[in-house]
């Protein structure tokens, strides 16, 4: 017979004394009750135990897929931040707005900072997505692991497309709260 921990529901294997998740005791407390009957200990899995944990998992590997995404790229954009500075000053001469080697005030130094910044973020949007990621799959920290998802999505505000992401997947990690061991 399959068992469960009385406290978060998730599965037990039947030689376990502890629940692997959450650290609750998984034997019946044969001293508080001299009334132990053969079925103590065992509990039916709640009703849509399996939906949040494959949605949980679900999220989990969405982080992970992001977080080496974001990786990736602002390492990419770091090594080639020079190029892409003279890129965007080749744009701006020709569409006639760089004029005596400034746009608005910047020169060429200042766009390569931004876009060393901009780098910076991403990287650590995608470091904090990768652990947000791996206690999510783990079904640990609820609060850590959601607040490094929320900020992951915070460093990864220069896009669009990635803060719509972000704010979908922290939305996911809020929904599968009670898959959470702690």
């Amino acid at each position: 017979m399959t068992r469960y921990c009385t406290e978060c529901g998730r599965e037990i294997a039947d030689g376990d004394k502890f629940c692997p998740y959450c650290g609750a005791s998984a034997e019946p407390d044969a001293t508080s009750s001299g009334n132990w009957s053969p079925g103590a200990g065992y509990q039916q899995a709640p009703e849509n135990a399996r939906w949040l944990n494959d949605y949980r998992r679900v999220t989990a590997y969405l982080l992970l897929l992001w977080g080496v995404i974001a990786l990736i790229d602002g390492i990419y954009s770091a090594v080639l931040s020079e190029s892409s500075a003279d890129t965007m000053i080749d744009a701006l001469e020709d569409a006639g707005l760089w004029e005596n080697g400034e746009y608005m005030g910047l020169d060429r130094n200042d766009f390569v900072n931004i876009i060393l910044v901009s780098s910076m973020a991403e990287i650590i949007s995608g470091a904090l997505a990768l652990v947000s990621g791996h206690f999510t799959f783990r079904a640990q920290k609820y609060k850590l692991s959601l607040w490094c998802c929320l900020l992951s999505t915070i460093f990864a505000c220069f896009g669009i497309i990635t803060l719509i992401c972000g704010i979908y997947v922290t939305y996911r990690i809020s929904n599968c709260k009670e898959s959470f061991g702690s």
